[in-house]
């Protein structure tokens, strides 16, 4: 294949990764929802995205010759991709990460323990624009590797293999798949890699871009079922999961209903609330005083210790709040359940993305 069409094919596949992804983070910035950590890691990923097709774009001017500077230009360059590429792999790993526990402590408890190899691999690859301890070019302009650049590929497989596999053992154990689907993001990772490797053409970028812009599509569809005000599910979720319930794809074992005296309460009410539910709970604003809370939990007892915990906040915090639950043990309680809400929309428009 000559030299000239990779360079070529390769130019035009980065300017197109990182056009979408421009486009993207344009979109991401009108969107009203309020999930900090998550839109911060996404952007993260995003921008440093087009710093890794900017410089895949220099790489093949360089070894194309069209820009001066020899093989310490590319062997810069390449050590340059590296840091990008690390940044790339710990962001996703902490995006996935951070959609399967939803929880901003832990976050922060596991990030320095999952940055070290990360930040050592960067700091190889900073070394390596100096001297050669991951990869370089020699005089005639072919690529060679040490063994540490092997480490180094094993070590981003791993954190790679690692998010999937410990999303799907999550999704199968906790048997509530929200709408996060990773395989979004990988199979075009994957694909883009593979095109790479066996072609020459730069497409590791392009196979990102479309990964984020399908996980980007998955957080609209997720966020037009939220409410805007408390960051829980709004009253069109309850049709999604009566769907899934009919389909066997959704376990559900209680329902808590909150009434609050006010719904000026429901926002303040709710930043309490996330701290006290069951793991896994959906929650969801049924209206502006009413708030649902579903769960797997089928024992009485631990609902009555969950239901006197959020009766004795709403105390604290000065808030009236109703508390009733319910135990849906068989299937066609629970589509009984959600029947009452299919026929009918919600009392107020609530579609508004939010949390």
């Amino acid at each position: 294949m000559e030299l000239d069409e990779i360079v070529s094919y390769s130019i035009i596949m980065n300017t197109i990764a990182i056009i979408m992804m421009i486009g993207i983070l344009i979109m991401e910035r009108r969107m009203k929802a309020e999930r900090r950590t998550e839109r911060l890691l996404f952007k993260g990923m995003a921008t440093n995205l087009i710093l890794m097709a900017g410089l895949y774009i220099l790489m093949a001017c360089v070894l194309a010759g069209k820009v001066p500077g020899g093989r310490i230009a590319a062997t810069v360059t390449d050590s340059l991709i590296g840091i990008t590429i690390n940044v790339m792999a710990a962001d996703w790993f902490f995006y996935s990460f951070h959609k399967m526990y939803t929880s901003n402590d832990l976050l922060r408890r596991k990030a320095l323990q999952y940055m070290i190899p990360f930040f050592v691999l960067s700091v190889l690859n900073l070394v390596n624009c100096f001297f050669p301890v991951l990869a370089y070019y020699d005089e005639n302009m072919v690529y060679q590797t040490t063994f540490l650049n092997l480490i180094q590929a094993l070590i981003r497989y791993g954190y790679l293999i690692a998010s999937a596999f410990q999303i799907m053992v999550y999704q199968r154990h906790g048997e509530r798949r929200k709408f996060f689907d990773i395989w979004a993001m990988l199979i075009p990772t994957i694909l883009g890699i593979l095109i790479h490797e066996l072609t020459g053409y730069k497409t590791f970028p392009l196979g990102m871009a479309i990964g984020l812009m399908l996980i980007f599509m998955s957080m609209l569809n997720e966020y037009c079922f939220e409410d805007y005000d408390t960051g829980f599910y709004n009253s069109f979720y309850l049709r999604a999961i009566r769907d899934r319930i009919e389909k066997n794809d959704y376990t559900l074992g209680s329902v808590l209903t909150f009434c609050l005296a006010s719904a000026a309460d429901a926002g303040h009410f709710a930043d309490e609330l996330h701290g006290l539910l069951p793991s896994g709970s959906d929650v969801v604003r049924k209206d502006p005083n009413t708030i649902l809370v579903l769960t797997g939990v089928t024992d009485r007892g631990s609902l009555h210790v969950l239901t006197e915990d959020v009766e004795a906040k709403g105390k604290e915090m000065g808030i009236s709040v109703e508390i009733k639950s319910e135990v849906k043990k068989k299937d066609q309680e629970m589509l009984s359940f959600f029947d009452s809400f299919a026929s009918s929309g919600p009392k107020e428009e609530m579609t508004k993305t939010g949390h």
